[in-house]
């Protein structure tokens, strides 16, 4: 445990109850879930109520639901009935089958992480933002205490380095800058830091370099040919972010897939059919525009790319200006939701309407 002076006594108290009581031996013996999942109220220092809560201090990795942890007590989307739950991706909802793996590769992933004399992005069913914090805690000398590749990404920027395609490559990069000019500094020091210094990858701060992106994507499709490949539903690999043009980070486009997502629309509007479009004029078939129903901005918080058919909507002028700025636009992305939230699932994306109608409103596309 770091000896940071810094970090709370209650923090400290949460950190060393978990690498002391939740060692891999232990984790291996465990025969109760309610051990491991959230659900059960801060009272119940379960494993993953101690990294993701009781050490939040040490770094934040609440930004995405609790599937994250891949077996959880609690609700899910529209179903309200309070139980234990497991992804259907890795465990087709076995709870049973979710506990056993899920200590089989916690216990795999924390011994690995013990031995690591410098830091590893470790291969492991647990995944993400979780798996990170997961070897901090367990080997805090490694690493650094951010687990969101684009805060490392946006350090990079800032301090003049080239931006890393990798976490593991941004950790190394990063910490290599530490050691030549800050060599006083603790990782969680450090952290601090440049956190202080730089803020955090911000999304609301993107807003202008998305929607200019975007702009340029319904531009580009004015000239993009039908596309006459067939797409499979998939989840898809995430691409590397890019520089604005007047700074700034943020999700690349894929032409074929937005006229994809269009071709599979019909040309249409798919909030309302009905609504009339215009020919466009270069390729002769009916205009709508792309929007990408979870914002890109939002793009660190999943797994998987968000720039694939399932998450791009095709609508006409007017619906498109609605959801942005509209008074109603909670009601066009709530029904865009829900015919398309089984797709998105099987993409390998998962969010709960609650979860976005909250994304629109913090980047204050509407009121």
């Amino acid at each position: 445990m770091s000896k940071n002076r810094k970090i709370s006594e209650r923090t400290r108290k949460n950190w060393d109850y978990l690498v002391t009581h939740f060692t891999p031996e232990y984790i291996e013996s465990m025969t109760d879930p309610k051990e491991y999942v959230v659900g059960f109220g801060s009272g119940n220092k379960s494993f993953c109520y101690l990294v993701e809560a009781g050490t939040k201090e040490l770094g934040d990795i609440r930004g995405a639901t609790s599937s994250k942890f891949g077996l959880w007590y609690g609700t899910h989307g529209d179903d309200k009935e309070v139980k234990y739950r497991a992804t259907k991706q890795h465990f087709g909802g076995d709870i049973d089958k979710a506990f056993n793996d899920i200590k089989v590769a916690l216990a795999k992933l924390i011994r690995e992480a013990k031995d690591l004399t410098e830091f590893r992005d470790l291969k492991s069913l647990i995944y993400g933002m979780f798996k990170y914090k997961i070897i901090y805690l367990y080997n805090p000398n490694v690493m650094l205490p951010s687990f969101v590749l684009e805060d490392l990404q946006h350090f990079e920027d800032c301090l003049g380095l080239k931006m890393s395609k990798t976490f593991e490559k941004a950790q190394k990069e990063l910490i290599a800058y530490r050691n030549q000019h800050f060599p006083q500094m603790d990782n969680h020091d450090y952290m601090s830091f440049l956190y202080t210094e730089f803020g955090r990858y911000n999304v609301s701060q993107t807003k202008e370099i998305n929607e200019d992106a975007d702009n340029q994507l319904n531009k580009k499709l004015l000239k993009e040919k039908e596309p006459t490949e067939e797409y499979v539903t998939k989840p898809v690999e995430k691409a590397n972010l890019k520089k604005g043009g007047e700074g700034g980070l943020y999700y690349p486009r894929d032409p074929k897939m937005a006229a994809i997502a269009l071709r599979n629309a019909g040309h249409k509007c798919e909030y309302n059919t009905s609504h009339e479009c215009f020919i466009r004029r270069s390729t002769a078939i009916p205009y709508t525009e792309v929007h990408h129903l979870i914002p890109l901005e939002y793009h660190y918080k999943f797994e998987k790319s968000l720039d694939i058919p399932e998450n791009i909507v095709s609508l006409c002028s007017n619906c498109h200006n609605e959801i942005h700025y509209g008074r109603d636009a909670d009601k066009l992305i709530e029904q865009l939701f829900n015919e398309r939230k089984d797709k998105l699932h099987a993409a390998g994306i998962d969010v709960t309407l609650d979860e976005l109608l909250e994304m629109y409103h913090r980047i204050g596309e509407h009121k």
